[in-house]
């Protein structure tokens, strides 16, 4: 389950008071017949009471997998936490949501006047094949940094093979299966698009197949990110379609990556864009201009920096005013490695540090406090 602005899309950690947002639930019928589902949805207040309590119905076709959503709005300030469960009516066949049948799903959410909803997370590219048994290897370091910055929202995503490959590779089941369980928010299965062109094997029809192969093959892969996306408005119908068909597919997180400014018309079919790649640091009014300051939130944004070998704290502090997520590394593409995100920058958990409200508040606490 995730909290979402009104439209469905993002994720929220802090809402304003009476501010209107979302709780999504996942669910799939794994039968053959057409049932009705009910999903129930809860708040509990700081103290453990029930404030909120709703449900919503309707039916799920034989192997339909949907989303879920419940509209809410908070009116006091304050800690909460959203619960949720999906069954079908009558109880006879299982709705599933990403685990067990009639699992109760919990996430949490503060309700606090603010300017900004949105709490700045990390992107990584996660291009390094997975072993676990290494605990220098990158997919076993985001596990662990992950669980020692649970409040710094995490997007990875994977490469099998330029999209999910020709057949399912059980290090990246069990690899994905133990980032889910440390508790990093969105893994993405990387889908390229070839900008629209519909040739070398990225047409409409081999880009649905691969979401279809990513949800068959990797059950704990919950995104996509659409990579090699067209920034013009001629092409919005294609991916207005594809991002469509993800989330009918049962997609949390549709991430798309232009590499540069793009027409607004996608800010409102993508959850987030990659807005920013190259390996100079953008500037802040480069920043502005390409998410549209302050039209949006920057929870819709993204920038990838490569070839950065220091952190300047000072950058990120001002840089993560203007999007959800960002990621710096001080890896190259060479001609012996062509791969510019196969390894964690040296700063990599300097960075988590300075994106982490709880490493924040110890720093700018009192002595003594």
């Amino acid at each position: 389950m995730t909290l979402t602005d009104a439209a469905g899309k993002g994720q929220l950690r802090t809402v304003k008071p009476g501010g209107q947002f979302m709780a999504m639930l996942s669910a799939s019928n794994a039968t053959a017949d057409i049932h009705e589902y009910v999903a129930v949805f809860e708040v509990r207040d700081a103290n453990g009471f029930t404030i909120f309590l709703d449900f919503t119905d309707g039916l799920l076709n034989a192997g339909q997998v949907t989303r879920i959503g419940m509209p809410m709005s908070l009116a006091e300030t304050g800690n909460y936490t959203v619960r949720s469960f999906a069954y079908s009516a009558p109880l006879i066949a299982p709705v599933r949501g990403s685990t067990a049948f009639s699992s109760v799903f919990e996430t949490s959410v503060s309700v606090a006047e603010t300017s900004s909803t949105h709490q700045t997370g990390v992107f990584v590219p996660l291009y390094q094949y997975p072993d676990l048994d290494d605990l220098g290897n990158m997919w076993s370091v985001l596990a662990s940094q992950k669980e020692e910055h649970v409040l710094v929202p995490f997007a990875a995503t994977i490469n099998p093979w330029s999209g999910p490959g020709t057949w399912i590779d059980p290090n990246y089941v069990e690899g994905t299966a133990t980032l889910r369980q440390s508790g990093i928010e969105y893994i993405l299965g990387y889908i390229p698009t070839d900008y629209a062109r519909q040739t070398g094997g990225a047409t409409l029809a081999d880009i649905k197949a691969m979401m279809d192969t990513y949800r068959a093959w990797y059950p704990d892969v919950n995104g996509v990110m659409l990579d090699e996306v067209n920034s013009g408005a001629s092409e919005i119908q294609f991916y207005a379609e594809l991002a469509e068909y993800a989330r009918a597919a049962g997609f949390e997180y549709v991430f798309a990556n232009p590499g540069t400014r793009i027409d607004r018309q996608y800010i409102e079919i993508f959850d987030n864009l990659i807005v920013y790649e190259n390996r100079v640091l953008p500037s802040v009014s480069q920043l502005q201009e390409n998410t549209y300051f302050p039209a949006y939130d920057p929870q819709y944004f993204t920038f990838a920096v490569k070839d950065v070998r220091d952190l300047d704290a000072a950058y990120v502090d001002e840089a993560n005013d203007y999007v959800g997520l960002l990621y710096l590394t001080d890896d190259v593409e060479s001609l012996s490695d062509q791969n510019p995100y196969n390894t964690l920058p040296h700063y990599f958990e300097e960075l988590l540090e300075l994106l982490d409200p709880a490493e924040l508040q110890i720093i700018q606490s009192p002595e003594g406090t």
